[in-house]
């Protein structure tokens, strides 16, 4: 056996793909060399190890050739050792290689995956029934947010065009994951949910076509929250449903035609490139008919020409001097790029008549332009021959970017089979003959280790601890990790009374007393419950007060420190789980990995350290008291602290739960009352599901019950609310005058809240007119679009109480008390989940439109002023986050700015705060068979 040699980088960046090639010794495989015989050399064979606790395993696909690439991912960093290994017949070779961290983060890739997280061959067609899961993969940026969105292409081939594409985006939000410490974060696109695809699609067919054709084109973008990093998946098809097939035309015989001279043949002059609008900027048209398109960031609000007064201007004419109002969100003191281009309506082209660098000097900005003649000739010059230009602005403060490939869909493509028990991302209808699921376990929680050994609820608090403290992209995997730690800690009883020094949970709760504690111990630091409560953890987290010169080992302070931890064993396993929470939030954005949720219990020094690092010296306490697992006599190590972590984790897995009882079958629970009425029922888990019977009572044909179930899965009756349909509205655009586009109705006087003036059109469109709190009197235009959105009538007030369950809130000067038929379900459980009674300026009025709010159409907002308390306060905005209202805005006053995880709402919001873009995609449709 001879020995090979691999040529290339030892050190490679994260991300950046590097080449490696085999020689041997003599040197006559270096491809850098000539070979004799080409046809003797055989196949070099590679492949990549990493080591592990355990040893050696493989760790990425194999791949042959005398030069092969690899790209080495975020999670390379996390693996003790790496190997590429080359084989060339008997001949073997290896090089160790230690990828670096890179300077810059960036997304490699998007990949697109069916609901079983396998590839999606490329030119494989999908239905409409599918679900489509995007996968980027990231460098250097673990715990950052990822904004996914959902495109159609109608640009020609492969690649994609974002000005083209501008008009179909089909998620309106974009969906939100966090990278892990993999550096992946996926997005689920449920295509069902988005009722308007289809319709999106077919609007606009790329250059060229005449239709859409058997096929749509999908495709993915992920950007970077909070920075301007984005890229994009290749396309997929999807059947396109509304698609009819053109008959075969006749053949014709051509008529005899007398040849005409040929003509003499130029050779035309090449042509220059035409500039092009940044794909990734912010792009706002002057007139209503123009194409827009969203800052991908969510920092560029708005741009706009206005006069020397700031009114904005729908025309103006040569010659004359003008301003572009840029509204932003965060940018003060950042540079940005301004590009005027006119539009040609015609054939679909930009031409870049001006553009100019400025400074935003706070959340809005003035930058003077004079709309000289050179510029309204300069874009003659490009063929636009009207007396009338279109102009739109873009603005661009970064030029890095990324995209996916795009993907087609199509109706007689077949969905997806989804294996059962797969946690994939579709709700299904039960089939007949079935049994669904009878516990939520079984579906949301069915992989958790040591879940055999603890009850469903006890999983379900865990998991949603895990998911408030480190994110819901990372939940199971934080859980697995605390579960562990619960493990080690209560030597597998998992319960809340277990105490020091006991290998086993050997009391009864209910007979421990206070003399039990002070008769097995002398030590004021004995430890109890699931993740050993000290006294210095009591303390720090100011459950008991710190030690003094006066109090220290007292007797009285012995006894009290005693009776807490009495308290704390007689609560319970779930009671006590919040107090698991309240130990960990302080530190839980140093809590990087599962291992550092033990080391924080164990050994906090340890957390975010390396392996290696020296946790206890000899000749200290700490190292007498766990000198067992220092196996080299030199000071125990962070590693040989986490043996038992891993023992826990791994043996965790064969006590996974089996039996599930949480009973939430809807074919068996006979006491839900919702089997004659469409039922929403909102979980204290954060799942929401919308039961459509199979036949509705009569009476009930238009009316939702809404249901909010507990930690104890105890159903609480909220409230039964009429529901109707509407055209649904488009953002509220501002005029200074009544809007004369269209035949009116009926123009009438209101007073509902601001609003002083409706007046409704033939067409659909509602205007509305009253006191704005910030652009004084106005009207408002809701243009109506085609398709029907669902309204609730909100009850007038809302007051349940029932044991912990607290559902209150009361209505402020308005009558926009109706909202979306699903964001309402949100509400109720956002209230619930926070506790407090609130008081609301409601979503929208009955048709959809929400004077003196462009954004609260349809319902698919709610404001609620604030309870003046910073932890209340804090409270109902985490609590609106967990229950799917994906934008939640805030003032930015002093009070304001102690508020966290909500957005710059302006001051507009310094006194409410703003729940908006309920997340739709996040009800479950379960329908009776």
């Amino acid at each position: 056996m001879g020995k090979l040699t691999i040529i290339g980088n030892d050190k490679p960046v994260i991300g950046k793909q590097e080449m490696y090639s085999v020689a041997a010794i003599n040197g006559w495989q270096n491809p850098l060399q000539s070979i004799k015989n080409p046809l003797q050399v055989q196949k070099a064979h590679w492949e990549v190890m990493v080591q592990t606790k355990t040893g050696w395993r493989k760790g990425g696909s194999d791949k042959e050739g005398q030069m092969v690439p690899y790209i080495f991912g975020q999670k390379s960093l996390f693996h003790k050792g790496i190997k590429i290994i080359v084989r060339q017949g008997e001949d073997y070779g290896e090089l160790i290689v230690h990828p670096q961290r890179a300077k810059e983060p960036k997304i490699t890739r998007v990949e697109l995956l069916d609901a079983n997280y396998k590839p999606i061959p490329k030119g494989k067609k999908l239905s409409y029934k599918d679900t489509i899961i995007a996968r980027a993969y990231c460098v250097e940026m673990f715990e950052m947010n990822i904004a996914f969105t959902l495109w159609e292409d109608d640009a020609q081939g492969e690649g994609h065009n974002p000005t083209i594409n501008a008009l179909n985006k089909i998620n309106p939000v974009p969906v939100l994951s966090r990278v892990n410490e993999k550096g992946m974060a996926e997005a689920v696109f449920r295509l069902p949910f988005y009722t308007m695809a289809v319709l999106i699609a077919n609007s606009r067919t790329a250059s060229g076509d005449k239709n859409e054709g058997p096929t749509h084109e999908y495709y993915v973008t992920a950007d970077v929250v909070s920075k301007h990093i984005q890229k994009a998946s290749p396309n997929i098809n999807v059947v396109n449903p509304t698609h009819n097939p053109e008959p075969p035309r006749k053949r014709e015989v051509p008529k005899k035609q007398t040849p005409s001279p040929p003509k003499p043949k130029t050779t035309p002059a090449p042509e220059k490139p035409k500039p092009k609008p940044d794909g990734n900027s912010a792009k706002f048209p002057v007139t209503t008919g123009g194409k827009k398109s969203d800052d991908p960031q969510g920092k560029i609000l708005s741009a706009e020409f206005v006069d020397g007064n700031g009114n904005r201007l729908h025309s103006s004419k040569v010659g004359t001097a003008v301003a572009v109002k840029i509204t932003a969100k965060g940018m003060k003191n950042k540079k940005v790029k301004i590009k005027i281009w006119e539009e040609d309506n015609f054939s679909w082209t930009n031409d870049l008549i001006h553009e100019k660098d400025c400074v935003l000097v706070g959340d809005t900005s003035f930058v003077g332009v004079l709309l000289t003649k050179e510029m309204f000739d300069k874009a003659k010059e490009f063929g636009t021959d009207s007396a009338r230009q279109d102009y739109f602005i873009e603005v661009i403060h970064n030029d890095t970017s990324v995209k996916s490939a795009i993907m087609p869909v199509s109706a007689d493509a077949t969905p997806t089979e989804v294996p059962s028990g797969n946690s994939a991302t579709m709700v299904k209808e039960s089939k007949q003959g079935k049994t669904p699921s009878s516990c939520i376990c079984k579906e949301q929680y069915k992989d958790l280790i040591w879940g055999g050994k603890v009850s469903c609820e006890f999983r379900k608090k865990v998991v949603q601890i895990c998911s408030e403290l480190w994110g819901e992209s990372r939940k199971m995997e934080m859980a697995n990790g605390l579960m562990a730690v619960m493990k080690v800690e209560t030597w597998g009883s998992f319960k809340a009374h277990h105490r020091e020094g006991y290998k086993s949970a050997n009391d009864n709760p209910k007979e421990l007393t206070i003399s039990s504690f002070h008769k097995e111990s002398a030590k004021s630091s004995r430890a109890v419950g699931l993740i050993q409560f000290t006294q210095d953890a009591l303390e720090g987290m100011g459950e008991f007060p710190k030690s003094t010169t006066a109090t220290k080992g007292t007797q009285l302070r012995y006894d009290n420190l005693n009776k807490l931890k009495l308290s704390y064993a007689q609560m319970g396993e779930i009671k006590q789980l919040d107090k698991v929470k309240k130990y960990f939030e302080p530190a839980k954005n140093k809590i990087k990995t599962p291992e550092d949720i033990y080391l924080q219990v164990f050994a906090p020094d340890g957390v975010g350290k390396n392996d290696n690092y020296l946790l206890y010296s000899k000749g200290t306490d700490e190292y007498t008291n766990n000198r067992s697992v220092d196996k080299n006599d030199d000071g125990i190590q962070r590693k040989e602290i986490l043996e038992r972590y891993y023992d826990s984790k791994n043996e965790g897995g064969n006590y996974k739960a089996i039996d599930f009882s949480c009973g939430i079958d809807r074919n068996e629970k006979n006491d839900i009352k919702s089997t004659d009425i469409v039922t929403y029922h909102i979980y204290s888990t954060g799942i929401i599901e919308k039961f459509i019977p199979k036949k509705v009572k009569s009476g009930y044909e238009n009316k939702y019950k809404y249901i909010y179930h507990d930690s104890t899965d105890k159903e609480h009756e909220i409230c039964i609310v009429d529901w109707h349909k509407t055209k649904e509205k488009s953002v509220g655009q501002v005029y200074k005058t009544k809007p004369t586009h269209a035949k009116i109705l009926e123009d009438k006087n209101v007073s509902e809240g601001n609003t002083s003036r409706r007046v409704k059109y033939i067409n659909g469109d509602i205007a509305e007119y009253g006191s704005h709190p910030k652009k004084g009197i106005i009207w408002l235009l809701y243009s109506a679009g085609k398709n029907d959105v669902e309204l609730v009538r909100m009850p007038d007030t809302l007051n349940y109480s029932n044991g912990d369950v607290r559902i209150s809130y009361i209505f402020n000067k308005t009558q926009r008390k109706f909202t979306g038929a699903n964001a309402f379900a949100g509400f109720i459980g956002y209230l619930a989940r926070s506790g407090y009674k609130v008081t609301t300026s409601g979503s929208c009025f009955s048709e959809g439109s929400s004077f003196p709010s462009q954004e609260h159409c349809n319902g698919r907002s709610v404001d609620t002023f604030y309870l003046g308390n910073i932890i209340q306060d804090q409270k109902v905005i985490d609590s609106a986050i967990f229950f799917h209202f994906t934008e939640v805005l805030k003032g930015v006053n002093e009070y304001c700015k102690k508020l966290k995880r909500a957005g710059n709402g302006g001051t507009l919001h310094n006194s409410h705060l703003h729940s908006g873009n309920f997340n739709n995609s996040s009800i479950k449709i379960i329908k009776e068979k």
